[in-house]
């Protein structure tokens, strides 16, 4: 047999098997798509993901073995008492899990024993906590702001004075921009509180209808109505008040906010402290002021 038609024929078996081989695949291939198909209609159709493996049910829990809990009988109420609060905390969580799993007479005596000693221990630093800040007017926040009603009184006295006071001081240089719709019902509540407003301290409204002023609406990215604005005139800077309707003792309060931090008199991270509270418990700056 010449070289020639030796090659001829490796060629051919090479041809031969390489055909039987992508057959082999192709066979295959459509086998499992047929699996595949088969078992997803079966989870499309019935709501269920097709098992691609069968699970062992008899596959035990892997669960770390549960930690042994000490009787607390004949231990002291001295050396509970004395223990660091990560010990007292592991101790008390492990008698109730006690108690739950096994509830007998002694397993829930314990667990109520510990209950009762950080019942004690959390009125010892409550009362120890209420007279440090008794004795230090500057970490007592009833202080700053009084839950008394003699207190009450004259909080909301001298919140109120000071915003009045505010609102009147920026009559002239500030306005409102307010946008309305004819079709809105709650623009039709908010229209007379906004009028009541202006009349009390002579703010001048411009009212914009959203439907024949639209332009307007986008330009200041209005979608909501009502929807009122605070404007600085010389500035051009602008606050949004509010989104929806509100109160007059909220647009007041809005507004002499929002006066306040276009002056640069507040800022963000002060912006709902009044001038009467600053330097005080409720002035989250007041700390780095008082060193």
């Amino acid at each position: 047999m010449n070289t020639a038609l030796k090659i001829k024929i490796r060629i051919i078996v090479v041809i031969a098997l390489a055909i039987l081989l992508v057959a082999g695949k192709l066979a295959s291939a459509e086998n499992n798509d047929a699996i595949f198909y088969k078992e997803k209609k079966t989870g499309w159709w019935w709501y269920h993901d097709p098992d691609h493996e069968k699970k062992n049910e008899e596959e035990k829990l892997n669960l770390k073995p549960a930690k042994e809990v000490p009787s607390i009988a004949d231990i002291s109420d001295e050396k509970l008492w004395n223990l660091h609060p990560d010990q007292f905390q592991e101790l008390l969580l492990g008698l109730q899990k006690k108690a739950v799993q096994n509830p007998t007479e002694n397993s829930i005596g314990e667990y109520t024993r510990m209950l009762d000693m950080a019942r004690r221990k959390s009125v010892v630093f409550a009362n120890a906590q209420m007279l440090y800040a008794q004795q230090h007017p500057e970490y007592d926040v009833a202080a700053a702001d009084p839950i008394t009603s003699p207190g009450r009184v004259a909080t909301t006295k001298q919140t109120t004075q000071e915003i009045e006071n505010k609102i009147k001081w920026a009559t002239g240089n500030y306005g409102l921009i307010y946008f309305y719709s004819p079709e809105c019902s709650y623009c039709e509540a908010q229209t007379p509180i906004l009028k009541f407003f202006a009349d009390k301290y002579n703010w001048e409204i411009q009212p914009y209808d959203t439907k024949k002023d639209n332009k307007v609406a986008e330009t200041f990215n209005v979608t909501v109505t009502p929807t009122i604005l605070i404007v600085g005139r010389k500035s051009g800077e602008y606050l949004i008040v509010s989104s929806g309707v509100i109160s007059l003792p909220e647009i007041e309060e809005r507004i002499y906010r929002g006066v306040r931090l276009l002056e640069g008199e507040t800022t963000i991270e002060s912006y709902s402290v009044y001038d009467y509270q600053k330097g005080g418990a409720l002035d989250p700056q007041s700390i780095f002021k008082n060193k």
